[in-house]
């Protein structure tokens, strides 16, 4: 299936019948940093599965909807009842505070999916204080959702360092992320499961 550029990670949905890509877009040609990183948003695809049932057929698998997100985008995470799409985006925490491209936020991409169309549509970025954000998961009521900080900024207080960013969900027609606050961990967090 072609996707978007540079798919880094994927998830199926809870009930199989989609697979869906977080596009960075890096340019793997490029010789630094400010090559590589690109300067526009990432996206995400979404593939429709073949449907097992029709086995006498060859599968084919479909390109069904697309979204962009924020920039630079590592993690992807879908609530357990399909209905929300969520992307932790680097931004520009990458840079060294020096460069002009240097963003001392990252952010989490909060999206609508239906798992019985496959649309999916952007709701809006949560920024937070952080470098190099890369997992994230919804617990498993769907309630919320946590973000891995790899790091904090240099001089950062603990409650801006390395951790789990924890957002509360709010469902509903025009569902939102209100934050939390951080579980502070030892540098170097990068994905995060919760268990049932």
């Amino acid at each position: 299936m072609k996707v978007g550029a540079d798919p880094f990670v994927g998830r199926f949905t809870p009930d199989g019948r989609h697979y869906l890509t977080a596009n960075w877009g890096r340019n793997f040609a490029a010789t630094n940093l400010e090559g590589r990183i690109p300067q526009t948003p990432s996206t995400i695809s979404v593939i429709k599965l073949a449907n097992p049932a029709e086995s006498h057929r060859p599968a084919r698998h479909n390109l069904v909807g697309a979204a962009e997100t924020d920039f630079s985008s590592e993690g992807i995470a879908i609530s357990p009842d399909g209905r929300l799409v969520a992307t932790v985006n680097m931004r520009g925490t990458a840079f060294p505070p020096g460069s002009a491209r240097f963003h001392r936020n990252a952010s989490v991409t909060l999206l609508s999916f239906d798992p019985a169309t496959g649309a999916i549509s952007k709701r809006a970025d949560y920024s937070f204080e952080g470098v190099l954000p890369e997992g994230g998961a919804f617990d498993r009521t769907g309630d919320h959702f946590l973000v891995t900080v790899f790091q904090g900024h240099d001089g950062s207080l603990p409650e801006a360092g390395p951790g789990l960013e924890v957002f509360r969900v709010e469902k509903g027609d025009r569902p939102t992320l209100s934050r939390l606050g951080r579980v502070p961990l030892p540098h170097g967090a990068h994905h995060v499961d919760l268990a049932p």
